[in-house]
């Protein structure tokens, strides 16, 4: 799309979101410029999705990793790759371990297409998705669907008002722009809840020793 990241060097069949408009993608790759087909086709970058692919790749098939983000990593890795030491210290040594999925996905001979929403899904595993502005076709001998988890707030009174948020949002903030939320009150009790708040505590104390630096 216009105005992003001008293409950086990558391994064969890697495709980048920002790519030169002659740039083939997967469904204009078949023979007689017909539909393409993979041994597997993964839907999702994330953990499961980028160990997919590695191990797919590895074993010989012809493997296509389909994603909506611009990156690998999905939520848990958000912009792992983008992400410097100080803020990986901070998320913990768990998020520094999907720089290597992420590293292992972009070494495979998997097929990534960043920047691809996937519509539709029929019964003969035909994937038909948008990417660069248009709409392409492929199909699958075999399918993987990675496309993880989704947070589910509980409503309550207020949780509408300006300056409330979720407990996703907060991390998103934190791994893509390094910022930290001050006076921050989590409600809940659930695992992510208690990530987040190590997460949290960590990085203001990283703040704190560079202001009194």
């Amino acid at each position: 799309m216009p105005g992003r990241d001008r293409r950086r060097a990558e391994p064969a069949g890697l495709y980048d979101r920002g790519a030169a408009g002659n740039e083939r993608l997967p469904s204009e790759g078949g023979r007689g410029g017909g539909m393409k087909s993979f041994d597997v086709v993964i839907v999702g970058a994330g953990p499961a999705g980028m160990a997919a692919a590695a191990e797919t790749s590895q074993a010989g098939l012809s493997t296509l990793v389909l994603d909506e983000q611009t990156r690998p990593g999905g939520q848990i890795y958000r912009d792992v790759e983008a992400s410097d030491a100080a803020r990986r210290r901070i998320l913990g040594p768990d998020y520094d371990t999907g720089a290597e999925l992420a590293a292992a996905l972009r070494a495979s001979n998997a097929e990534y297409v960043p920047g691809a929403v996937v519509w539709n899904i029929d019964g003969g595993k035909r994937i038909d998705y948008s990417a660069g502005g248009n709409s392409h076709s492929v199909s699958a001998n075999s399918l993987v669907v990675a496309t993880g988890a989704i947070e589910r707030p509980t409503p309550m009174p207020g949780w509408t008002l300006p300056g409330v948020t979720s407990v996703g949002a907060v991390q998103i903030l934190l791994k893509t722009s390094g910022i930290v939320m001050e006076d921050v009150v989590l409600v809940g009790s659930g695992p992510l809840l208690w990530l987040a708040a190590t997460q949290l505590i960590a990085a203001c104390r990283s703040c704190s020793r560079r202001r009194e630096s």
